[in-house]
């Protein structure tokens, strides 16, 4: 999350602000369906007895446990059984029902903002995004907790290490990363407001990490792709998903 000699967290909030802005879709997958359907895939992946794969299955013991978190999160976040956040927001209230409101927004999402997907013109000062594989119509609160979750997943790409408490963004990047959005998209912020998106985006990176865990069971049963997709599945269950949950439960990151 750089923010100088070049600000690239102003830079990416901005990019992402003004495609929010511009593109809008009346259709799109329904992401709970979807990853529901992933689920099912991943229930028929199996290995082996005593392969080293059916081993990292077994200890990522995906089923029930991952239905049973799917099943929570859908309580917790906006879906058909509240009403697509219609009834979470009338349990909140403050800053922190303006900050899901504004999280709430359905608007085209990228949903695979990692580094890799960012590419930086030193001659136009400014960033594009590609590969849009993932893209689809949602609230922009899961678009926003995905890129901040793919904080961690970059600095692995590029050093080898799943860190989450040393590379998702801090509070100060976070705020920094809001204000540049919220300035792009004419929406007035104080720090209340800010504090408020930091505590509610979080439970946002709950889903897109889950959503990347199913993810790598599916392909670690199809791709053909030579990659450790278990042991990159059991890494962000272990150090990603369950250390976003803990901070959800302790009111915020650390």
């Amino acid at each position: 999350m750089q923010v100088e000699p070049v600000d690239f967290v102003g830079m990416t909030a901005r990019r992402l602000a003004d495609m929010h802005a511009r593109c809008r879709c009346s259709g799109g997958a329904d992401l709970w369906a979807q990853l529901r359907e992933w689920v099912a895939l991943a229930k028929k992946v199996s290995f082996p007895d005593g392969s080293e794969k059916a081993e990292k299955l077994k200890r990522l013991d995906p089923f029930p446990r991952f239905e049973n978190e799917l099943n929570a999160l859908e309580d917790r976040l906006p879906s058909s059984k509240n009403s697509n956040g219609a009834a979470l927001l009338e349990a909140r209230s403050g800053v922190d029902r303006r900050a899901l409101e504004l999280l709430l927004e359905i608007r085209f999402c990228h949903l695979d903002l990692l580094s890799g997907n960012i590419m930086y013109s030193e001659e136009a000062g400014d960033v594009v995004f590609i590969d849009f594989e993932y893209a689809n119509s949602c609230c922009i609160g899961f678009d926003i907790a995905n890129h901040y979750n793919a904080v961690p997943e970059s600095c692995l790409i590029l050093e080898n290490k799943f860190d989450a408490e040393m590379y998702f963004p801090s509070g100060v990047q976070q705020r920094h990363w809001f204000q540049a959005y919220l300035e792009a998209r004419g929406i007035p912020a104080d720090e209340e407001l800010l504090g408020g998106l930091l505590r509610v985006v979080l439970e946002f990176s709950l889903f897109a990490e889950l959503r990347w865990v199913i993810w790598s069971v599916v392909q670690a049963g199809h791709s053909p792709v030579d990659f450790d997709y278990l042991d990159y599945g059991v890494m962000r269950f272990e150090e990603g998903y369950m250390k976003y949950k803990a901070w959800c439960e302790a009111g915020g990151r650390p």
